[in-house]
């Protein structure tokens, strides 16, 4: 297992999926905390190229990556996904890829985890941007939310990172000069998306903030936390168990 775990790492890093191994590693560590993955099955929904997909498969688990076709656009994140596979030794039939909408998935099976690394707002992104004032948007996304619930075995964890709408740069109509690019407005809080999945039986286990990964355990003191975050990326990991 430690073999697979390296040749993961210098297999992402190689096809320039992340900038270091040490870089990967740590954002690994801030994504899975100690969550369990050996013998656990994971949903990743939105993973693009896999690397939380494949991070799991080479801890002993299984996986199942969404990673939707617009346009035809998914061809090439569908090629990424199965060339990472490759370069880091994978059999390919470890390896599950759909090309398809969370809306649109049936699976046979549940899951022990799901996940959503940045994506939970292009699951809807007109709705996600009124989802806290209008009662239809709302309920789009408490649909999404009833579905995971029920795609999870008992004492299943979601986890989900994001920015938060709440930040500093939001605040005073600037751009983020750490992501000029990011829509402010397609986001929202981590105790917002709690409190909808609670409405569907989600229990809140944690909320935790990210450091750029480059600053080590120096940046988690100083920036993991929700003030320091506030004048960052506002980036966060929520934690619920069902």
């Amino acid at each position: 297992m430690i073999n697979a775990k390296i040749n993961f790492l210098e297999g992402a890093v190689d096809l320039k999926l992340y900038s270091t191994k040490k870089n990967l590693t740590r954002h690994l560590e801030f994504f899975f905390q100690n969550t369990e993955l050996k013998g656990k099955r994971l949903l990743d929904i939105g993973g693009g190229s896999g690397l939380l997909s494949y991070w799991a498969i080479v801890n002993g688990g299984s996986s199942v990556c969404l990673e939707p076709e617009f346009d035809g656009s998914s061809k090439g994140i569908k090629d990424s996904f199965f060339h990472l596979g490759k370069n880091i030794g994978m059999n390919p039939s470890r390896a599950e890829f759909e090309a398809i909408k969370f809306q649109d998935y049936k699976p046979n099976e549940l899951f022990d985890i799901i996940v959503l690394a940045n994506s939970i707002n292009h699951l809807n992104e007109d709705a996600v941007q009124s989802v806290t004032k209008d009662k239809a948007a709302r309920k789009e996304y408490i649909q999404y939310f009833e579905k995971m619930y029920n795609l999870l075995n008992d004492n299943g964890i979601l986890i989900i990172t994001d920015c938060s709408r709440h930040n500093f740069f939001n605040l005073f109509g600037m751009k983020n000069p750490l992501m000029p690019t990011i829509e402010w407005k397609k986001h929202q809080s981590p105790y917002y998306w709690g409190k909808l999945l609670n409405i569907v039986g989600f229990k809140k286990k944690s909320i935790h903030w990210s450091a750029p990964n480059s600053l080590g355990e120096f940046g988690k003191l100083v920036f993991g936390n929700p003030i320091s975050s506030f004048f960052t990326l506002s980036h966060f990991r929520l934690e619920m168990k069902k």
